[in-house]
C-alpha cells in the first residue's frame, strides 16, 4: 500500500518548483504613434547555451491594427487567433506577423518557461516592432538590436522593457488567484491527514511510489548576442 504521507511530501517539492517556473505576464503596447504605417510584430525566442529547452506561449492576443500574413522560422507553432508557441529547441524561433498599425493598443498574455542551469547563457525572448523593410523602430535597447521587450528565461526571469518614441509598453506579472494557492495547500494537508487514519499502514516489501516533475531568420543588429553564442559553440 502507498504511504499517503510520503506521497504528499513527494508531490509538494516536485509541484511547487514547477509552479514557480511558469511565469505569466500581461503585455500592453500602445502603437498610436505608428497609426497609418505598415510593419511587423516580431516574436523571437533565441537559444542560449544548448541543453535546456524552454517554451514561450502567447495567448489572448488582440490589436487595434489589421493583421496580414504571418511568417514563421524555427519551432514556432499555433496562431495568434488562439495560442502561439515558440520553443528554444532550435537556435532561433520566430513568429513574424504583418500588421497595419492603428491608433490604440495591442494586448497579449505571455507565459514563459525558465529552465536554466548554473552559469549557462539563458534563452531569451524578445519582442520587436519592425517597419515595412524589417528594420526595428528605434528603442532605448542598449544592445542596439531595437527590442521593445527582452526577457531572460531563468529563475527568476529577468524582464526588460525599453523606451521608444513609437510605442509605450507595459509588462505586468499575472498574480495567481489566492483560491488556487489555498486549494493546493489544502489538498496537501488533506493527504497528510488521511495518512494518519488508524489502520493505514505501509505494506513491507511493496514498491514505493515517487514522483518527479517532467521535466532562420537573421537581420543585422537583432541577433548579435545570439550569433556570438553560435560562434562560441562552433569552436
Amino acid at each position: 500500500m502507498i504511504n499517503i504521507s510520503r506521497l504528499a511530501l513527494a508531490v509538494l517539492p516536485a509541484w511547487l518548483p514547477v509552479m514557480a517556473a511558469a511565469a505569466t505576464y500581461q503585455v500592453q503596447i500602445d502603437t498610436t504613434p505608428l497609426a497609418g504605417r505598415t510593419g511587423f510584430f516580431a516574436f523571437d525566442l533565441t537559444q542560449g547555451t544548448p541543453g535546456t529547452i524552454n517554451q514561450v506561449t502567447v495567448s489572448a492576443f488582440s490589436t487595434s491594427g489589421a493583421l496580414g500574413a504571418a511568417t514563421v522560422a524555427g519551432n514556432a507553432t499555433g496562431s495568434l487567433a488562439g495560442t502561439m508557441t515558440l520553443s528554444s529547441s532550435t537556435f532561433l524561433s520566430e513568429w513574424l506577423q504583418a500588421v497595419s498599425f492603428a491608433a490604440g493598443v495591442t494586448r497579449f498574455n505571455l507565459s514563459l518557461g525558465s529552465n536554466h542551469l548554473g552559469a549557462d547563457i539563458p534563452d531569451q525572448f524578445a519582442f520587436f516592432l519592425l517597419d515595412g523593410t524589417l528594420a526595428p523602430f528605434t528603442t532605448s535597447d542598449p544592445t542596439g538590436a531595437g527590442a521593445l521587450i527582452a526577457i531572460d528565461l531563468q529563475q527568476p526571469v529577468v524582464v526588460q522593457t525599453f523606451v521608444s518614441p513609437w510605442a509605450v509598453v507595459s509588462v505586468l506579472p499575472v498574480v495567481p488567484e489566492p483560491a488556487t494557492v489555498l486549494l493546493t495547500i489544502a489538498g496537501a494537508c488533506l493527504l497528510a491527514g488521511w495518512s494518519r487514519r488508524p489502520g493505514l499502514k505501509e505494506t513491507p516489501g511493496r514498491s514505493q511510489v515517487s514522483l518527479t516533475p517532467s521535466g532562420g531568420l537573421t537581420r543585422s543588429g537583432r541577433f548579435g548576442g545570439a550569433q556570438k553564442i553560435l560562434n562560441e559553440n562552433s569552436r
